[in-house]
């Protein structure tokens, strides 16, 4: 398999078959909790600033981030997923990893 399809097949299963934007917070009882010491664990390590979340999902962390006051933009392959955080009022952005570029104007 080629990483195209690699890659298309990801974005299937998220846009499809699962949905994300609940997976840390109604899905089941370990959502909330493996939400809750993530952010424990960036707190302890992020004080203040600006984060490029890549790969952050629907939103859930980066609406965290963001309620404390930090500056936060989420990039995400997934279009839907750039929808659920956009409609957090997450500053999301359609990206993917490997293409990304540093652009100071944006970021």
């Amino acid at each position: 398999m080629d990483q195209r399809e690699l890659d298309e097949r990801i974005r299937d299963y998220y846009e499809e078959q699962f949905d994300e934007s609940v997976r840390l917070t109604t899905r089941s009882a370990q959502g909330p909790l493996e939400h809750q010491r993530i952010q424990e664990l960036i707190a302890e390590h992020l004080a203040e600033g600006r984060v490029i979340d890549v790969g952050g999902g629907a939103g859930v962390h980066v609406r965290s981030l963001l309620d404390r006051g930090h500056r936060v933009t989420l990039v995400d392959p997934v279009r839907g997923h750039v929808r659920s955080a956009a409609e957090r009022g997450v500053d999301a952005r359609v990206g993917d990893a490997p293409v990304l570029t540093v652009n100071s104007q944006h970021w």
